[in-house]
């Protein structure tokens, strides 16, 4: 039994990378075409086309799989904040600085994201964060910074 269990986990382990590489590459070709988009149709536009495909995308899966909601805010309220804040602000903010950003640029700027998560995650839902993930956010950010600074010295 302990066999089967092992290898299961394993071919999960090779699903969850296939889906974080996947996952990248639709992320990478998102950035790419979402500064074209939003200059051509400007950011309003874009990110009402984003909102309703990403819209559509969660309704598919509520149909396999129930949203479960935190019990102690109504429903509608999460609702209301899932379409305001995560999608229609965050891509209004996204499809305005893809418009003026090299790929380059706002590819690096995404990488704030993840951090943003983590950090909210600590200050809203209370959870602890290791000395490895403190060590982690504060990389990401001398990193984004170096790349800035780097960027600002080219012509």
């Amino acid at each position: 039994m302990a066999g089967v269990q092992k290898m299961s986990m394993r071919i999960i382990r090779y699903w969850a990378f296939a889906f974080s590489i996947g996952s990248a590459f639709l992320y990478a070709g998102f950035s790419m075409i979402s500064g074209r988009l939003s200059i051509a149709l400007g950011a309003g536009v874009s990110t009402a086309y984003l909102s309703i495909v990403a819209a559509l995308v969660m309704g598919l899966f509520a149909f396999t799989q129930p949203l479960i909601w935190p019990s102690a805010i109504p429903p509608q309220v999460w609702f209301l904040y899932l379409g305001v804040v995560t999608a229609a602000l965050a891509l209004l903010a996204f499809s305005w600085g893809a418009a003026r950003l090299k790929p380059t640029a706002l590819t690096i700027a995404t990488l704030l994201e993840p951090l943003t998560a983590v950090v909210l995650s600590a200050i809203l839902l209370e959870e602890r964060l290791s000395a490895l993930q403190w060590l982690g956010g504060g990389l990401l950010l001398l990193s984004i910074w170096l790349l800035g600074k780097k960027n600002m010295h080219q012509p």
